[in-house]
């Protein structure tokens, strides 16, 4: 039997009623899709390159050794205005399967960006996101080789195969960005809750009554930028660092906090990262263009417990491609 099916099993056994799965999972390349966490935030295309349109993707495969272990797809979109309107907005496709679980959400998002001063640089951001999710469960492959199937016609298979509900959502997010040297230094500062409803969904099948509880999830976050050579029309001239912070908490769960550099030189880009998480995360990539950017990347993360041994590591890769207004 696979080790997540007989995980699960073990949850239904012990905890009668109650499914456990992923909610919102975090991506190594998170600051490319602000969308997620923070509906304030923007990528590093618009901080270092000046360019007000992304498109961001990203494909994430945890935990290499066990078969039905998370796989996640996100979409996302930004655009940020500076005239007559200082506002940014987009938004973001996320799909995530576990096993027989699965969840797909659609959102938009709306940044107001107040000016502090006439640079143009120095912002407060509040942001909002909206949109909903689809929760999935096939109790079918849950309890398949078992003998609760046993003498169910096709139709009743049909209904433990496809248990779906829908949900509405929101996400408040604020952001404080501060220019501290023009066109060289940048930092921010954030707080959101992408998760602002708490949820218990009831699926109710032939074979019982079983809930998914989701709660809100909390983030801060805080980065900066060193740039050089901004205003380059070519991406072997540009360079950069990025130091990012990102902290977490989810009642009834330990806080966790993560810190990740990047840094980029002449078109190719590597990172390292960790926290306590336990995590080793490392990062490389290239930027193809300066005038209309696309950079690719890939992520290797790996327990640095004996977690490593039984679960395996995580990849990640990811694309964007940026322009100007």
């Amino acid at each position: 039997m696979q080790t997540l099916k007989l995980f699960t099993h073990l949850c239904l056994l012990f905890f009668p009623g109650f499914i456990f799965a992923q909610q919102l999972p975090i991506l190594s390349f998170y600051n490319n899709h602000w969308s997620v966490i923070n509906p304030a935030g923007v990528s590093s295309n618009y901080i270092v390159q000046d360019m007000g349109f992304s498109i961001h993707g990203t494909v994430q495969q945890q935990w290499l050794k066990i078969p039905e272990a998370p796989k996640t797809q996100v979409l996302s979109f930004e655009c940020i205005n500076d005239d007559p309107y200082p506002i940014a907005f987009g938004g973001h496709l996320i799909n995530d399967k576990t096993g027989a679980f699965g969840q797909t959400g659609l959102y938009g998002n709306l940044a107001y960006r107040l000016r502090l001063d006439e640079t143009k640089n120095n912002i407060l951001a509040g942001g909002l996101s909206f949109g909903g999710v689809q929760y999935r469960a096939d109790f079918a492959e849950i309890l398949d080789g078992s003998n609760q199937l046993n003498g169910l016609s096709t139709d009743d298979l049909d209904k433990l195969s496809n248990s779906n509900q829908t949900f509405f959502d929101v996400g408040l997010g604020l952001m404080l960005f501060l220019e501290a040297e023009k066109d060289k230094r940048y930092y921010y500062f954030g707080v959101s809750s992408p998760q602002t409803f708490n949820l218990n969904t009831t699926y109710r099948t032939l074979k019982g009554d079983f809930a998914i509880e989701r709660t809100r999830h909390f983030y801060a976050m805080a980065g900066a930028y060193f740039i050089k050579n901004k205003n380059s029309r070519s991406s072997s001239d540009l360079s950069f660092l990025e130091i990012s912070l990102l902290g977490g908490y989810v009642p009834d769960s330990p806080f966790g906090i993560d810190a990740n550099v990047r840094y980029q030189y002449k078109g190719i880009w590597g990172g390292i990262g960790g926290g306590l998480s336990k995590i080793l995360h490392l990062e490389v990539g290239t930027q193809l263009g300066s005038s209309s950017p696309f950079r690719l990347g890939i992520a290797y993360n790996q327990f640095l417990t004996k977690l490593n041994t039984n679960f395996g590591q995580t990849l990640e890769a990811s694309f964007s491609y940026a322009w100007q207004k």
